[in-house]
């Protein structure tokens, strides 16, 4: 009689093993289902290097993509590649760019000012890499200033924002504060809208 108990006993929890054993493989099975497809459709559809031969300098800052699948990459020198890979042209980098409608790419970049300090510049080029406009933004301090951002809107207009050094008035005691600038160009290089904020103003 106590056998015939423990027997009895002993079945649903076999019965629950089998179950959860079971449903163990079967959620083995349909995540090995649902993963594949994931890893398969990543491929490399094309890999390009461009050489720059300067170790310090030799970096990529910024990237956009146009409708075509044109890549525009920004940084020791502005590439430009089709969708398939194939470079198309070059000309001078920056540290940020923006393309507009009409397949036209705006870079802005920090160079040297002729005191020694930085400034702001943002170039326009066509889509076939021809230089369209060039634009310069000095501080009121004449100190150095640098390129964050830039954008461009849909009528084309540019917009670029920095950091710039100042030492005037509102600062504090001429002590030199990093303030931020935004400069609005319109598609054909005229200062549309300029704004200039310090932090202590």
């Amino acid at each position: 009689m106590e056998t015939t108990t423990l027997r009895t006993a002993a079945m649903p929890a076999r019965k629950n093993c089998r179950i959860i054993r079971t449903l163990a493989l079967l959620c083995l099975g349909f995540g090995f289902v649902w993963s594949r497809p994931l890893f398969a459709q990543v491929h490399e559809a094309w890999m390009s290097s461009y050489p720059t031969n300067d170790f310090a300098a030799g970096q990529a800052y910024a990237l956009a993509v146009d409708g075509s699948g044109n890549v525009f990459i920004t940084g020791y020198d502005t590439v430009k590649y089709d969708a398939n890979g194939h470079q198309l042209w070059n000309t001078n980098g920056g540290v940020a760019l923006g393309l507009d409608a009409k397949g036209n790419v705006c870079i802005a970049d920090t160079v040297r000012a002729t005191n020694g300090e930085s400034e702001l510049v943002t170039t326009k080029y066509d889509a076939d890499g021809n230089l369209l406009w060039r634009s310069q933004y000095r501080g009121p301090a004449n100190l150095s200033d640098y390129v964050k951002a830039i954008a461009v809107d849909s009528a084309g207009n540019v917009c670029v924002t920095g950091t710039i050094d100042c030492d005037n008035p509102p600062c504090f005691q001429g002590i030199t504060y990093s303030d931020f600038a935004t400069i609005r160009y319109s598609s054909n290089t005229t200062a549309t809208l300029f704004r200039l904020r310090c932090f202590l103003s």
